[in-house]
Order: C-alpha cells, then structure tokens, then sequence
C-alpha cells in the first residue's frame, strides 16, 4: 500500500503494469538504443500535451519494432531468402529470433523492397 501512494504522489498510474515494465525492459537495452528511446519519449510525450498522462507498453513495442536492428535483420533475411514473402521471412527469422512486431516488419520490408516490384 505504501508504495502504491508513493507512484500515486508521483504521478504514476497504479491501475496498470505499464510503467513497471517499460523500465525493466529499457534496463536491459544497451546505451545508444536507450538513448534513442528516451528522445523518442521526450518527442511523444511532448507532442501528446496534456492529453495524454503516460506512455504504454505498446508505445515502447512499437519504437523496438521499427528500431534499425531491427530493418537490417529483416533485410539481410529477405535477401538470402531470395525476396521471400512476409510469411516465409517471419517463418525463418524466427527461428533465431523473435522480433518485436515481426508481422509488420516483415510486411514493411517485403513492401519497401525495390527488387521485389
């Protein structure tokens, strides 16, 4: 109980896991990522106003999605699979990886892929 009116002194919603879990998985992000995570939060929070009193989970799912790691992985695959499609990059990715949002990003590569047109 004591904690819970400490984040509620803060400012921090109790009534979800979200800030909780946001901080333990920016924790294990190495130093440039979570630099580039912490400007990307100061960029939305500052573009939400007042209209919105947090950021998700889903906000932070979404920024590690379309993290460049991320767009080099998908790309390097869909290149040694020989322009596969979506389903069959995702399929091979994961494998040895389970990306954040995979779906979309296999989606996102597959589209953007200028030899594949």
């Amino acid at each position: 109980m004591k904690n819970l009116r400490a984040l509620n002194t803060l400012g921090e919603p109790t009534d979800s896991w979200d800030t909780l879990i946001i901080y333990m998985v920016v924790s294990k992000l190495d130093a440039v990522t979570e630099r580039e995570w912490e400007q990307h939060k100061v960029s939305t929070l500052s573009q939400a106003g007042d209209s919105k009193p947090g950021l998700k989970v889903d906000d932070l799912l979404k920024f590690l999605g379309k993290h460049h790691f991320t767009t080099l992985l998908f790309r390097d695959e869909h290149l040694r699979q020989l322009q596969a499609a979506p389903q069959a990059l995702l399929y091979t990715l994961r494998e040895t990886w389970w990306p954040v949002r995979g779906r979309d990003a296999a989606r996102r590569t597959v589209h953007r892929c200028t030899s594949t047109r």
